[in-house]
């Protein structure tokens, strides 16, 4: 009776000595990803952009989004000789990667044509500002504070149906 009451008590020890021991010891458990923190998904930026839309165009943009993703900038485009835009830009900014960004996006402000015949495709009795009302599209890649950026306009007015296509260089602040 002793040497089964011994048994037993060996077994029962030896039982909650491994329990005890395998709650210690996780197996297959996976680190958690390393998320790095990246600043330049909200603050001020400044970009640099050509293409063509109206003849071949360089300008630029300056900006600033909000944590949320908001965009509100400004931007100038100056298309050879034809077509000059200023005014503001208001946008939201996607992140679908870690280093990619879409931000679909509307331009306001006043279009300088060039005065004569040519400028939009406009009589020169007409006014030589209108009005400009632009919705686009832009796509960039970060590396850093740096990005590289492609986009696409699509002139409502001052001239329906008119399209811009730029590719672009930026550096977030």
């Amino acid at each position: 009776m002793r040497i089964r009451f011994a048994l037993a008590m060996t077994l029962a020890a030896t039982s909650v000595a491994t329990i005890a021991a395998a709650d210690a010891v996780v197996v297959g458990e996976r680190a958690e990803p390393v998320r790095t923190a990246y600043p330049y998904r909200s603050g001020a930026e400044m970009a640099g952009y050509a293409g063509v839309g109206y003849g071949v165009g360089v300008g630029g943009r300056i900006g600033a989004t909000t944590i949320s993703g908001l965009y509100l900038g400004g931007s100038f485009t100056y298309y050879t000789a034809n077509a000059t835009f200023v005014g503001g830009e208001l946008g939201y900014k996607f992140w679908p990667g870690d280093r990619w960004e879409l931000r679909p996006y509307v331009f306001l402000g006043p279009a300088f044509r060039r005065v004569g015949n040519d400028g939009f495709g406009r009589r020169a009795d007409q006014p030589d500002v209108v009005f400009g009302f632009q919705p686009g599209f832009l796509a960039a890649f970060h590396f850093g504070p740096a990005y590289i950026s492609g986009e696409g306009r699509v002139y409502v007015t001052p001239n329906p149906g008119a399209l811009a296509f730029l590719g672009g260089v930026g550096v977030n602040l």
